[in-house]
């Protein structure tokens, strides 16, 4: 087993949110708006866009998604995992 990159880590959950995209607009339209797909969509082309920068320290990498999800996927659910990304970020291991 090969050790993976924080980027190539990203990028495969960017690719899984692509996959997922309609199961989670049907799992959101049964008790929301049913538009968790569209958002995981805009959130896995924010990762996308990152993920060959984000082989540095933890921290800056949580506040570079956490940043990226902020303004690609403002929507509630993007919202609450850019803030959990970014208090990650003020972490002291």
């Amino acid at each position: 087993m090969t050790a993976s990159s924080l980027g190539d880590v990203v990028a495969a959950v960017a690719g899984a949110l692509v996959e997922a995209r309609e199961q989670l607009n049907a799992l959101d339209g049964a008790a929301g708006d049913g538009d968790l797909g569209l958002t995981a969509g805009r959130a896995a082309d924010a990762l996308v866009e990152i993920a060959p920068s984000l082989d540095g320290e933890p921290a800056a990498a949580a506040r570079a998604i956490g940043m990226a999800l902020a303004r690609r996927a403002p929507s509630t659910g993007g919202t609450l995992i850019a803030f959990a990304c970014l208090a990650a970020a003020k972490v002291d291991p």
